[in-house]
């Protein structure tokens, strides 16, 4: 192997990535670059350097990007003998996913959640390299996985070294990894390259020009040279040509291969048109070709293709797809249909079938149907992007229009599924265009208007009322249309107009208690408590609660809308149980419900003022949010934790956690983020002081509920402001917030909303009225769960009885205060009660509040589950993380809290309830 040239600074960076696996933590790196930059040359570096660490990796074809887990298979084929040590339910999902065993029951969120598991097994021996090139042609289901595993490994000798083509129309997730951006070569560097290439000495001016033009790239610089004449090299002749850089070397390649032989670029195109490059398989395609095995040798010969360990590679990703490019149509059909002929009766029926179907002149059902077969086995093994392609490239091949549309729609579907939104709606719209079929019509439109809530949330409510006019007599799918166009309303923040469209809904489907039935009934329950209506809502949830808790066992999927349906009936409790019992049931298997499911807790932890449990729960939810690629969950999770955080008076904290939100592209989206974002705005300008800034805040969130209908008793900025323009001695502007809290916040949250309006009452009473209010405003918190209303409430009253001359009485209303607010370690407010308290006459010392230490939410999470009775793998499993990175978390903790032993950890835990799990863990 030739030695690199150059790139000191990019060596260093790769070996301290490298040395990092070796002392026993992970790396990634991005190395991102254009074509013929030297990304590829550095992974051949990089693989040197590590010869005491298991290299293994994947390179990214174009051919292969619809091939789905190809690149997972490459990568995972040398480290299959660890595949016992993964957790069962994993290793059997990632064994289907790679046609090792039957499909599994997971799905391809699993997939990244067993390959983290498989290469921290793996570097339990021995540290391990993960070299990706061109990333960016990786199938998307394998760059998924390999993502999710880079994302969430910390404490495992594991490095990943992922390589990116920086090309216009490409966009690969690599956002949070750190980036290496390679540039040229340095002119000194590139003169070496060159007078290596050549041989020969090459003027300087002439050299000068080559990097000039070039901007150093070292593929242009080689490629190009061997185009001069030894004149030329020498400056005795004119080289005044324009030197074709970056797009432009393709066309050298396509010029290098019009001059070679016909058999020779035939066997060049059989290498570039397949997916498999072991040599046995691209002879027997040469043979069915007419060729013999020697043409490898004759291209070997012509610098297009290397031949080692009996596989067969382009010297270069470019040269393959610019053999591909130049090559005519009927070439490329003749060159699949010996490769057709090559993989006939193999074990590889997928890779048999597409190449027929690329090698057909016309319509073929035969093949059609054939290709059909091989979506529905690659939707079995969560192949849901190849599911996609096969049934596109069916549909393309279906001679009967029917059919044809029927498999557009299911490759928009299975498109859909798959995560590729674009895709979808490209194939839904073209089934559209193609139908004349009434019959087909609503169904396609209610595919196209459930794709538009993940694209174009705008458009997504006019397609699917389209689609329920278009459905007439079809009472079932007119519902169904209704119910997403309701849906699609709610996440816009347009309530009024998903009401209209659920109650239309409503009148088409008969009240039978079917699941038809209950299907709208949760639409509607859901829209009518977010339009302030909870004295009609809470009926229709309350019947569809009888009907779904009414089976004897509950899915994880399903135990998140029962909480969800609780939480808005205000039976905290009971919703936090089934919240948590979801994420139990759901943890090592489906981590997008146990994200749904922790964004419940988290919400109930804040009502109920647990803010650290809240905290806890949060960052796990966008964590797996993160990984998972939901930036409209996101954002809002983000949001949520910042109010957390200002509530808590952490305000640099809050602070950053909205930056982030409003930093993902899910932010603007939804008007409710946004109107959360300003809330947490306004919290932080309470706690700063700064009170016109805070009531501007609140008057926007105001503004924003009544505007879009969507009331949320995470924001109710109204009893804010009454608080504010009470202490501000503003009456009048007190008593108008008042007001338009009483228009709708007892139909918000019927219990909470009555202990707010109360509280707001004893505010804004006189001197002789105060005290009953504020009595009756403890009596009803006092139903509640919510610790931090409650000394809210406490800290006003004792402020009033203070400021009628009553001490003594108003020291029982805030030492209380104080005392909440520190156990809730909202600081800020026990500073405030404290201050209250001394101006009664009290002398008090400052208290610190909580634990002596404080644990990250990481290590919330592990110490609870550890608590639990669980070992170390089987928390990682639950939590998506390696068993590593969970002794490393559970080593930080022991340290924190001054424990040696899982014995002490167990009786730390039952001290401290915020550290205790809330349901006892599922095996």
């Amino acid at each position: 192997m030739a030695e690199l040239v150059g790139r000191q600074a990019e060596r260093t960076r790769i070996a301290q990535a490298i040395d990092q696996a070796r002392a026993g933590t992970s790396a990634t790196l991005v190395l991102r670059g254009e074509a013929g930059i030297g990304k590829t040359a550095l992974l051949r570096y990089a693989a040197g350097l590590a010869d005491d660490l298991t290299v293994v990796g994947t390179c990214g074809v174009q051919a292969d990007a619809e091939l789905e887990f190809s690149g997972l298979f490459d990568l995972c084929r040398p480290l299959l003998a660890h595949l016992p040590s993964v957790n069962e339910f994993q290793a059997a999902a990632l064994r289907g996913a790679l046609g090792l065993g039957p499909p599994g029951t997971g799905n391809r969120f699993v997939i990244g959640a067993a390959t983290l598991e498989l290469l921290a097994a793996a570097a339990e021996q021995r540290p391990v390299l993960v070299c990706v090139d061109d990333l960016q042609w990786v199938d998307q289901a394998s760059a998924q996985a390999i993502r999710f595993a880079a994302r969430r490994l910390s404490a495992d000798p594991v490095a990943f070294l992922l390589c990116v083509r920086d090309e216009p129309d490409t966009v690969v997730d690599t956002d949070g990894f750190p980036q290496l951006r390679l540039g040229g070569l340095a002119a000194s560097d590139a003169y070496r390259l060159l007078a290596r290439a050549t041989g020969r000495p090459v003027a300087e001016p002439v050299a000068q020009r080559l990097h000039t033009e070039t901007g150093g790239n070292p593929l242009a610089l080689t490629e190009l040279v061997d185009l001069l004449t030894p004149e030329q090299l020498e400056e005795t002749a004119s080289t005044d040509r324009p030197l074709p850089v970056g797009d432009r070397i393709r066309a050298v390649f396509v010029a290098r291969l019009a001059a070679l032989p016909a058999d020779i670029r035939l066997g060049a195109l059989l290498v570039a048109a397949t997916t498999d490059d072991r040599v046995e398989v691209v002879g027997a395609a040469l043979s069915h070709a007419g060729l013999g095995i020697d043409t490898l040798a004759d291209a070997e010969h012509a610098g297009l293709l290397s031949v080692a360990d009996g596989r067969v590679q382009f010297r270069h990703p470019l040269l393959r797809a610019a053999v591909y490019a130049a090559a005519g149509t009927a070439d490329r059909r003749a060159a699949h249909h010996a490769l057709a002929r090559a993989t006939s009766g193999t074990t590889d029926p997928e890779r048999h079938t597409w190449h027929l179907s690329q090698a057909a002149l016309g319509p073929d059902e035969t093949i059609a149907a054939a290709l059909a077969g091989t979506a529905e086995r690659a939707r079995a093994r969560m192949g849901f992007v190849a599911a996609a392609a096969a049934l596109e490239q069916a549909a393309r091949l279906t001679p009967d229009p029917q059919t044809r549309t029927r498999r557009l729609a299911e490759a928009a579907s299975t498109a859909l599924t798959g995560g590729d939104s674009v895709r979808a709606g490209r194939l839904a719209d073209e089934a559209i265009a193609l139908t004349d079929d009434g019959s087909q019509r609503p169904a396609l439109l209610l595919l196209r208007g459930r794709i538009g809530m993940r694209t174009a949330l705008s458009t997504a409510y006019d397609v699917l009322t389209s689609a329920a006019d278009a459905a007439g007599a079809d009472r079932v799918t007119a519902a169904e249309a209704l119910c997403e166009a309701a849906t699609a309303s709610m996440w816009q923040g347009q309530v009024p107009r998903g009401l209209r469209a659920v109650r239309r809904a409503r009148e088409l489907v008969p009240d039978d208690g079917g699941p038809q039935d209950m299907a709208v009934d949760y639409t509607l329950g859901r829209l009518l408590m977010a339009g302030a209506q909870a004295s009609e809502g809470c009926p229709v949830i309350e019947r569809w609660l009888a009907y779904a808790t009414g089976t004897a066992e509950q899915s994880d999927a399903q135990l998140v809308e029962i909480s969800m349906a609780l939480a808005l009936l205000e039976r905290e409790d009971e919703a936090l149980a089934a919240a948590e019992r979801a994420v139990d049931l759901a943890r090592g298997r489906h981590p997008v419900e146990v994200a749904a499911a922790l964004s419940v807790v988290m919400h109930l932890h804040t009502w109920a003022g647990d803010f650290t449990q809240s905290a806890a729960a949060g960052a796990e939810a966008v964590a797996l949010l993160r990984d998972l690629g939901y930036a409209n969950s996101v954002a809002g999770t983000l949001t949520h934790l910042a109010k957390v955080a200002a509530l808590r008076g952490r305000i640099d904290d809050a602070q950053a956690l909205l930056d982030q939100a409003r930093g993902t592209d899910g932010f603007a989206a939804s008007a409710t983020v946004g109107a959360a974002a300003r809330f947490s705005d306004a919290l932080i300008a309470v706690v700063g002081g700064d009170v016109a800034r805070a009531v501007e805040h609140f008057e926007a969130v105001g503004d924003t509920l009544r505007d879009t209908g969507w009331y949320d008793r995470d924001l109710a900025p109204e009893p804010e402001l009454v608080a504010i323009h009470v202490a501000a001695g503003d009456r009048a502007a007190a008593l108008r917030a008042f007001d338009r809290w009483q228009e709708y916040g007892p139909q918000v949250a019927p219990r909470a909303g009555a202990a707010l309006s109360a509280r707001c009452t004893a505010l804004l009473a006189t001197d002789d009225s105060f005290q009953e209010a504020f009595e009756q405003a403890l009596s009803l918190h006092g139903q509640l769960p919510d610790r931090y209303a409650t000394a809210r409430t406490r800290l006003a009253y004792g402020e009033r009885l203070r400021r009628v001359g009553r001490k003594v009485d108003a020291r029982h209303q805030l030492r209380a205060a104080v005392q909440e607010f520190e156990g809730l370690d909202a600081q800020p407010w026990a500073e405030r009660a404290r201050r209250e308290l001394r101006a009664t006459g009290e002398k008090i010392r400052r208290t610190i509040a909580g634990p002596g230490v404080e644990l990250t939410p990481q290590e919330r999470q592990i110490v609870a589950q550890v608590a639990a009775g669980r070992t170390n793998k089987d928390v990682a499993a639950a939590l998506f993380l390696s068993p590593k990175t969970v002794e490393f978390h559970l080593g930080r903790a022991f340290r924190k809290l001054a424990v040696t032993s899982r014995a002490e950890l167990v009786r730390q835990v039952t001290l401290d309830p915020s550290m205790r799990p809330a349901s006892p863990a599922v095996s």
